[in-house]
């Protein structure tokens, strides 16, 4: 029986793995440094992917201010400009662009890039 991991492996050799479509989830991995989200994105394409995902999101969706983790996250924010640049970088790789949102602020952040899914 072929794992799923041989499959992806084979992905591009195999046309029975068409129907495979692999999303790299980034999620918070870069801990809020586009310069690391920039160099996962990079990654993500030479791997093969066919897509990233991202998590949008601003604290005030995920906490109340005086929540432990308020300030971590409102310091991971980042500007429409950084996103911009992101999705621009992944297009350009031929990525597709999903995202996570987490309330009405980062919905309409994700609308206005025009995110795949």
């Amino acid at each position: 029986m072929t794992t799923a991991l041989e499959l992806i492996m084979k992905k591009k050799e195999d046309e029975k793995s068409d129907n495979i479509f692999i999303i790299a989830e980034l999620a918070n991995a870069h801990q809020g440094d586009p310069t690391a989200a920039q160099l996962l994105v990079t990654s993500a394409a030479k791997a093969g992917a066919d897509a990233v995902k991202f998590q949008i999101y601003f604290a005030n969706e995920l906490f109340n201010r005086s929540h432990s983790e308020y300030k971590k996250f409102k310091h991971r924010e980042w500007s429409l400009e950084v996103w911009k640049k992101l999705v621009t970088s992944a297009r350009e790789s031929g990525l597709e662009v999903g995202a996570d949102v987490f309330g009405h602020t980062s919905l309409n952040l994700a609308l206005s890039l025009d995110v795949d899914f």
